[in-house]
């Protein structure tokens, strides 16, 4: 989480712990005052977007995405604090604009409102949510909470959460687990029947993505500038098999075969010529990959 943009020694520090962009995700924080804020000539939030876009983009060899948050606005509309009377209160203040309407919120008597009222519209919602709320204050509490809700991010946050990170925490269990087993197959004084499991494990194709994930994983920290890395990254990304060759999600059978016999063939050229013990590897998963769809 980072206010502007974030530090180079906080970007280092994550790279030092492992996080790759398969579990790492950026959050753009307070973005209802992002620059000129509330009053300003431009939606804050509209801005913090465009920010975050570019961040992610920065930031793609280490952040899956970035994410503007206002958590103010989320708390206020998800905790039931968003009443009638606010937006009737809000709605008191349709006809202020722009600076007289600044002015009243720093004023020691905000007529036409109460001191009591002005703040706690300043607690719950912040300028921004006094200046874009007025909108939607007419519709009542409800109409109001649910546009709060909307604009503070934290919804995108909660479906990034729950419907990408789920499936990488899953594969990043997996790794765990099978790197747990690499090591007893050594030390385990049944380390031959172990040894035999390790082996099913790696020829097992409902582990591939398991494998794809630990390539790319060990990619990113040793060299991140790979061109295999996008390669590894639509493997995991794309939910189908012709997506994740860059084909049409309907693309026939026969077509999809025939790429991935084509990127076969070129991994296979490209392990010849050998490179980094990272590129190594994932060259090795790619042609176990490619090999099993060519087959299927």
């Amino acid at each position: 989480m980072f206010r502007l943009d974030p530090r180079a020694d906080e970007i280092a520090f994550l790279r030092e712990l492992g996080f790759t962009p398969l579990n790492t995700l950026g959050v753009l924080s307070r973005a209802d005052t992002f620059g000129e804020g509330a009053f300003g000539d431009t939606d804050p939030l509209d801005e913090a977007a465009r920010h975050a876009q570019v961040l992610a983009q920065q930031l793609s060899s280490t952040v899956m995405t970035v994410v503007p948050v206002s958590g103010l606005l989320g708390q206020t509309a998800h905790c039931g604090q968003v009443t009638e009377h606010d937006a009737r209160t809000l709605q008191q203040l349709a006809h202020i604009n722009g600076f007289p309407l600044a002015d009243l919120l720093d004023s020691d008597a905000p007529e036409p409102l109460s001191e009591g009222d002005r703040n706690r519209l300043l607690g719950n919602y912040a300028e921004y949510g006094i200046v874009y709320g007025r909108d939607h204050a007419a519709g009542g509490a409800d109409t109001l909470a649910s546009w709060m809700m909307h604009r503070s991010g934290v919804p995108q946050l909660s479906r990034v959460l729950h419907e990408a990170f789920r499936f990488y925490a899953t594969l990043g269990r997996a790794d765990r687990l099978l790197a747990e087993f690499d090591t007893l197959a050594y030390t385990h004084p049944a380390r031959d029947h172990i040894r035999t499991v390790v082996h099913q494990a790696r020829s097992d194709s409902a582990l591939l993505h398991v494998w794809v994930f630990r390539a790319l994983k060990g990619l990113l920290k040793e060299d991140p500038n790979s061109a295999l890395v996008a390669e590894l990254t639509a493997l995991l990304k794309q939910p189908t098999v012709a997506q994740q060759l860059g084909l049409p999600a309907e693309a026939p059978h026969q077509q999809v075969r025939a790429i991935a016999q084509q990127r076969l063939a070129r991994v296979q050229h490209h392990a010849i010529q050998g490179g980094s013990a990272a590129e190594d590897t994932a060259l090795a998963v790619l042609n176990q990959v490619y090999t099993a769809i060519s087959r299927s």
